[in-house]
């Protein structure tokens, strides 16, 4: 028996699940069948060229209405048919419209992908029908697309390889021109002391300060 937290969620991805199938069915078959209900119950026809469903390109309203006429039938199915508390049932029918609304905008997205998936299963079947027919190698295609794999990664680990190798070495640059700056400090040091001692005014000073020093 589930609880109430989980059985509401469980409904709630249900109906989003209802919603955008839903979405998709009115698109690709629904469109014909409300034109013949719109031509029905209205005095003008629907115009030629113009594609509507009962979800498919309607206003938010209509989706509203089609999710609460949908989710109140069967709120009140569950509870003449079943011995749920109808307090929960309430509760999951405040939030079957919201989700039912969800699944209605998701419904592109799925349709999308659908058609995605339409062209990756009919070139697989082009390549199972050439592979049957004899027009291609299965086993030279997949020898050669293993070999195309192994060559990529290869080179995608060659490149790492490259890569770091060239990092490697600026520790090493950064310790030359340390000790670059330090040899060219000595030499300006050493500059300066040739310069002290080639000046008579420190002669003179080293002279003064060895004779007090005597």
């Amino acid at each position: 028996m589930l609880s109430i937290p989980h059985y509401v969620m469980l409904w709630c991805i249900l109906f989003t699940i209802i919603g955008a199938v839903w979405y998709n069915l009115d698109r690709r078959y629904g469109v014909k069948l409300y034109r013949w209900w719109y031509d029905l119950t209205h005095k003008d026809p629907l115009p030629e060229g113009e594609q509507r469903g009962f979800v498919y390109n309607r206003s938010t309203k209509a989706r509203f209405t089609a999710a609460w006429v949908v989710s109140t039938v069967q709120s009140v199915a569950v509870i003449l048919t079943t011995p749920v508390n109808p307090l929960v049932e309430l509760i999951m029918w405040l939030f079957e419209v919201p989700v039912t609304m969800l699944g209605f905008y998701l419904g592109p997205y799925l349709y999308r992908l659908w058609q995605r998936s339409d062209v990756v299963f009919d070139a697989m079947d082009r390549l199972e029908h050439r592979a049957e027919s004899g027009d291609i190698d299965v086993k030279a295609t997949a020898a050669a697309a293993s070999r195309a794999i192994r060559h990529r990664f290869a080179s995608t680990i060659h490149r790492e390889e490259e890569h770091s190798g060239q990092r490697d070495p600026e520790p090493e640059e950064k310790t030359t021109e340390a000790a670059t700056v330090n040899e060219s400090a000595e030499n300006d040091s050493g500059k300066e002391d040739q310069e002290r001692a080639s000046d008579p005014r420190e002669l003179m000073r080293s002279y003064a300060r060895k004779r007090q020093s005597s």
